[in-house]
């Protein structure tokens, strides 16, 4: 099984279980999935393809655990940045994985916007929480994509994450994650 197959099977077994949870947020196995599909359909949408890289950069939040199952879902590969660096760090690890995709939060995104002219490759900046000039809103960006699931055909070998080593001998480095190797950690 690969990432999002776990949550599938949860959302058609037992849709009204209780999936996430965060402060006052509350989302069953269903509407955790349905935006899932939304979020993937969004990706394709954007001209991301297989293999393509999503830059995350939040605190924790929902719609971050909702990205790497979308992101699975068409085979897009997220790439979580720490919120604790600084923004040159921020741009060497985007323009390394080459993301085309940046999402971020409010609270990030002034420092975002010191580097925006250094990042090389990313086509979408995505605000998550609310509206920012230059930025496209999240809700915005999702809403009005299909729920239906995407059906792309994705195995153990694809690549799921992106994640960047602390580079405390030099640059971070990006640690390829299969889907195989997170379903070895699932089960």
């Amino acid at each position: 099984m690969v990432l999002h197959q776990f949550l599938e099977y949860f959302a058609r077994e037992n849709p009204n279980q209780p999936c996430m949870e965060h402060g006052d947020m509350r989302y069953n196995y269903d509407q955790v999935n349905s935006r899932c599909n939304q979020m993937a359909h969004t990706f394709n949408s954007a001209g991301l393809t297989k293999g393509d890289r999503i830059a995350w950069l939040s605190k924790n939040c929902i719609e971050q655990m909702q990205c790497f199952y979308a992101a699975s879902k068409v085979g897009v590969v997220t790439t979580p940045l720490n919120y604790r660096l600084a923004p040159p760090e921020w741009a060497y690890i985007i323009n390394d994985s080459q993301a085309r995709v940046l999402v971020c939060e409010q609270e990030l995104a002034a420092g975002v916007d010191k580097i925006r002219d250094q990042l090389e490759f990313v086509e979408h900046f995505i605000c998550l929480d609310g509206p920012r000039e230059n930025w496209q809103e999240f809700a915005v960006w999702i809403d009005g994509h299909s729920v239906e699931n995407p059906m792309e055909a994705i195995n153990s070998g694809d690549v799921l994450y992106q994640m960047y080593t602390s580079g405390t001998t030099g640059l971070p480095k990006g640690a390829v994650l299969s889907q195989g190797a997170i379903e070895q950690n699932v089960m």
